[in-house]
């Protein structure tokens, strides 16, 4: 390799983790042009909806052939839409974390159920609170099988309101409505908004939404969920030789293509009622003159794998950083901007410094915040970066590729690539000069992640580690 095509390669590694915030030298500064094109000010309120393990694919509007979300996709066609955000991790806590700091999980250190938000950090709700906002959050919680979004882990830091009870938004939702309905008229709020409906167990969420009632066949006495006997087939389910079976304690079931496509059914029932509560608070802010003056975000914290792809009972799990998991519906409201689609990488961080562009606000703190203004306004980002779970892997998404870097026996080769835009049923082979650009790149990104496992957790050694690094290995 030549030096200039390392130089180049460095430069964009360099580029992609740069962050707009050297700790200790600089504050996150409000754009001197608002976000908007009319030119219109910004004080807006802030309503962030957030619908856990909602698959971007399982959407209409992302090439579903089924109808699930007609109101989402709705709102996704009326405002920005973008069509290849990536989460920053495939499970629920350092994924909704990494959208809380703005920042990636191998900096704010979140990445177990032992771990929560520290109380030095500043949260994207403190922001709010501490410019005199009133803040909201209504968030779903599970007896088991999710339930991530608890007190315990620190993400009531900074609202005024935390409500906790019932998985679903038709808990969710009304609750939120009802505390916009008894706030103070000239309020301005920040509201959070999730629930878990289309987390497994499938097919349990509240709705009048029809899909699969016609199956009759073998699966229709198990709970399509995660567990292994009591009924639960997730953990059960296996590939190999191109056929998936349901593995039990006394026998083996081959599923064709039904059985399969009711899991998938019982799964879009939930989206679908997702979709509901959704369209229903968004109604309410049309009804009541609310989206004039609220930035309004729609999107989730990962997917979910239903069978596309991966080994054994992987391909029916978010464990793993498939395309599945990690690319994530996004939009994006805010008054005055035009409709647009927006199909260069996004991350779930770069929420958070949008949000403080258009509201006007300033964080008074040094913390890092790695994000960056989403476009069209903010300028494109040539890479997405997700952590996964299990054996340290890493997916980078950039040009027309999503690139997995896996250190466990899942597959035949440590990297594996995946066309952008074809899902994720099955990867692809590039030119030798595509995997040598991304071997580096990618053997990069693994020697940085490592390093910052065995130094302290420190926001800001982590960030001078990491320039530090870049400069020394990228001259």
């Amino acid at each position: 390799m030549s030096n200039y095509t390392a130089l180049k390669i460095c430069t964009l590694f360099f580029l992609f983790f740069s962050i707009s915030l050297f700790a200790g030298d600089m504050q996150l500064q409000t754009p001197e042009l608002g976000f908007t094109e009319d030119g219109s000010e910004g004080d807006y309120n802030v309503v962030v909806v957030m619908v856990n393990n909602l698959n971007q694919d399982r959407m209409e509007c992302y090439g579903h052939n089924r109808v699930t979300t007609p109101n989402i996709c709705d709102f996704m066609d009326e405002n920005v839409k973008y069509t290849n955000a990536v989460s920053q991790s495939v499970w629920t806590i350092p994924s909704t974390v990494s959208f809380f700091l703005s920042q990636y999980p191998e900096t704010h250190g979140v990445r177990s159920q032992r771990e929560k938000i520290s109380e030095k950090a500043t949260t994207l709700t403190e922001v709010f609170s501490e410019s005199g906002y009133s803040t909201a959050g209504f968030v779903g919680n599970r007896r088991c099988g999710g339930g991530h979004l608890k007190k315990r882990y620190g993400y009531d830091q900074g609202f005024d309101t935390y409500h906790q009870q019932g998985p679903w938004m038709n808990t969710s939702v009304p609750r939120a409505i009802n505390w916009l309905d008894s706030k103070e008229e000239d309020d301005r709020y920040f509201m959070f908004v999730h629930g878990y409906d289309p987390h497994a167990p499938y097919g349990d969420a509240t709705t009048d939404a029809s899909f699969g009632e016609n199956y009759t066949g073998t699966l229709r006495k198990y709970d399509i969920a995660w567990g292994s006997g009591d009924g639960e087939i997730l953990d059960d389910l296996r590939y190999r030789n191109g056929k998936h079976y349901l593995e039990l304690e006394n026998q083996t079931v081959e599923l064709g293509e039904e059985d399969l496509d009711y899991i998938r059914s019982m799964y879009d029932r939930d989206v679908s009622a997702a979709d509901q509560q959704v369209g229903r608070l968004l109604d309410y802010l049309k009804k009541e003159g609310e989206m004039d003056e609220t930035v309004v975000v729609v999107t989730s914290n990962h997917g979910e794998m239903l069978g596309e792809y991966g080994k054994g009972r992987m391909r029916w799990t978010h464990s793993f950083p498939y395309q599945g998991v990690i690319n994530v519906p996004l939009g994006v409201h805010i008054p005055g901007q035009e409709p647009d689609t927006v199909r260069s990488p996004v991350e779930l961080i770069d929420i958070f410094p949008t949000l403080l562009s258009t509201a006007e606000l300033e964080m008074d703190t040094n913390q890092e915040v790695q994000g960056k203004i989403l476009p069209p306004i903010g300028k494109k980002k040539e890479f997405g970066f997700t952590s996964g779970e299990i054996g340290g892997d890493v997916a980078v998404q950039r040009d027309n590729y999503s690139m997995i870097q896996t250190n466990h026996n899942l597959y035949r080769e440590s990297k594996v690539f995946f066309r952008l835009g074809e899902g994720a049923e099955k990867p692809v082979r590039v030119n030798q000069s595509e995997v040598n650009r991304s071997n580096k790149f990618m053997d990069s990104v693994i020697e940085w992640r490592n390093r910052n496992r065995q130094i302290s957790e420190s926001d800001t050694q982590l960030n001078h580690t990491l320039q530090e690094y870049l400069r020394e290995n990228c001259r």
